[in-house]
């Protein structure tokens, strides 16, 4: 991993537009992220090949020990990609969660809300699909999203887990008197008037 910071830092910046994050896919779970420019992409996904490498030697050394790893999590989807990159002494800085203030979270969540609401309103059904459901955290409980596994749904995922991160975050400041309530489990998913329809276990 050093590498490949020292590869990122030994460009100089002169504009951010010549920049994107590069999302690199973990061995395990999850993604990480770079400021990535073009002129070091190869470079970059030879040593970003080593590591995972590196990466699934130990996991595997490790499995045969005995140790048990934890599965990827499903039920709830979190987005850890930056928030937005910038420039700082002629390099590419990624700004994440933990570097912008609460006020800024309370700004980003209703245009995250908004994307999920219209998303819900736009789900129909024949009766034939094989659905999926997410939870969506709201705070002090939680709320439950359909999707199918057969369907392209990159984008509400990345919509909905930036909304749970930072619900989360928002929630750890402010501490609301409340006791979280999780959703019942899931009894059927029904098609009724066009609209896919959860009924929960009583």
């Amino acid at each position: 991993m050093e590498e490949i910071q020292f590869l990122i830092n030994s460009k100089t910046a002169t504009s951010i537009d010549d920049w994107y994050v590069k999302e690199a896919n973990n061995y395990w779970c999850g993604m990480s992220y770079f400021p990535m420019h073009k002129s070091m992409e190869q470079d970059f996904d030879r040593l970003w090949q080593e590591y995972r490498d590196l990466f699934k030697n130990e996991i595997e050394a490790g499995i045969k020990e005995g140790i048990i790893y934890e599965p990827c999590d499903d039920n709830y989807w979190y987005n850890d990609s930056p928030i937005r990159m910038v420039l700082e002494n002629q390099h590419p800085k990624l700004i994440y969660l933990q570097d912008i203030s609460p006020a800024e979270y309370k700004e980003m969540l209703p245009v995250l809300k908004d994307k999920i609401e219209t998303y819900k309103n736009k789900l129909s059904c024949t009766g034939n699909e094989q659905w999926s459901a997410t939870r969506i955290f709201e705070g002090c409980d939680e709320s439950l999203l359909l999707y199918q596994r057969d369907k392209d749904y990159t984008e509400i995922k990345k919509t909905v887990g930036r909304y749970n991160r930072l619900k989360i975050a928002l929630s750890s400041i402010e501490k609301p008197d409340c006791k979280f309530t999780p959703s019942p489990a899931i009894q059927s998913i029904t098609c009724e008037n066009g609209k896919p329809t959860i009924h929960l276990k009583k």
